[in-house]
């Protein structure tokens, strides 16, 4: 692929491309796993999705984010999770939120990491559907997939964005490293709950 093909596939293509065995991955592990078949599943995965996402929102918060992509700032679920969990009257594991200092995100780095969260929300539509079926409602114990999937608009409005903001070839590099680690850290921790 020459230089100049590359650059007329879109970012976002380019993104799908590079991160599609790992997202393959996680979609393989939930669909196979039991995470949404049992109250006791779901909140395993429950606590596997805030322990990821959790570090990941607070650093994209000390990496300016919102600055970047002004809706981030809505688009958070950590809160949610955290009160799915209390839903369900189980309690908050020590490590289910662990945090690591690290340092700030790069611009082509928060745009990467982004597009792996933005992007969940369309696995969140199939997932709140079976959450229902476990009795869990917008209001109950389903909070962060009904937050997730609130605006039909949203991952069409972030991938214009994210098409259109421009970036060096070190920032496009460091934008697809970020989605490849985003995507990792949910990998892993999903992976470890399905091997238990």
């Amino acid at each position: 692929m020459t230089a100049s093909h590359s650059l007329a596939i879109s970012r976002r293509m380019r993104l799908r491309e590079a991160t599609k065995a790992l997202h393959e991955s996680i979609d393989s592990t939930v669909s196979q796993s039991a995470f949404l078949t049992s109250p006791e599943g779901y909140i395993a995965y429950l606590r596997a999705t805030l322990r990821v996402r959790a570090a990941i929102e607070a650093r994209l918060d000390a990496s300016a984010a919102a600055q970047v992509y002004a809706p981030w700032s809505r688009r958070k679920i950590g809160q949610a999770l955290r009160q799915d969990i209390g839903d369900l009257r189980a309690e908050l594991a020590s490590g289910d939120e662990r945090m690591t200092p690290r340092s700030p995100l790069s611009l082509g780095a928060i745009w990467g990491t982004l597009y792996v969260l933005e992007g969940s929300a369309m696995g969140a539509r199939l997932l709140l559907r079976q959450a229902s079926e476990l009795g869990f409602t917008a209001e109950f114990g389903a909070r962060h997939l009904a937050r997730q999937t609130a605006c039909p608009a949203a991952w069409r409005d972030f991938v214009s964005a994210l098409d259109e903001v421009a970036m060096t070839a070190p920032e496009e590099k460091a934008c697809i490293e970020a989605a490849l680690a985003t995507f990792a850290c949910f990998d892993d921790a999903y992976a470890q709950l399905s091997d238990r």
